[in-house]
């Protein structure tokens, strides 16, 4: 299945990424699933991602998960085709190594979960249970979940670096800039 997030700020673009996104899911068979509102207020709604994908995970053999300003711009591929999921019989999450955009470089991150596949196992579900409670991750609960999967790889939080499959930029997420 594929899982995003859209809540009423950003309804202007997210309602036309949903139906890109949404007819990708449908070609390929893929239940598609929109969470339309933050889990927990006391942290930015990037972290109402992890329980989007626990929600829906259990459904699935694996969860998509991609970033309401994101859209499938290759719909010719799967996805499992173009993550090689086959070829990595003992990875649980696939993410592409980070965008180089401020917020990024500052907090010198790694990891860029604005699209993520998650495999439905054991590991995962307890994986982004904890991670959610991390200790090295309560002290900046303003920033997105994202530096908290950078904190979790350095800290191969349960493993997590042998579980992860970390992707180069572009294979997975090909950042359009503006012309000069």
């Amino acid at each position: 299945g594929i899982v995003t997030l859209h809540t009423p700020d950003i309804m202007a673009y997210a309602n036309e990424t949903e139906a890109v996104n949404r007819r990708y899911a449908e070609r390929w068979g893929y239940g598609f699933h929109v969470l339309d509102h933050i889990v927990d207020p006391t942290r930015v709604p990037h972290w109402s991602k992890l329980h989007a994908v626990l929600i829906h995970l259990p459904d699935y053999e694996f969860v998509f998960w991609i970033d309401a300003d994101a859209v499938f711009f290759d719909q010719s591929r799967r996805l499992e085709n173009v993550l090689e999921v086959d070829s990595r019989p003992g990875v649980e999450m696939w993410a592409q190594d980070i965008w180089p955009d401020f917020p990024s470089i500052h907090r010198k991150e790694q990891i860029d979960t604005g699209m993520v596949l998650f495999r439905n196992s054991r590991w995962t579900r307890q994986f982004l249970h904890e991670m959610y409670y991390l200790p090295g991750c309560m002290e900046h609960l303003n920033w997105t979940e994202q530096w908290c999967f950078t904190v979790a790889y350095r800290e191969d939080f349960m493993g997590m670096r042998s579980c992860m499959a970390i992707l180069p930029t572009p294979q997975l997420n090909h950042h359009i800039l503006p012309p000069p």
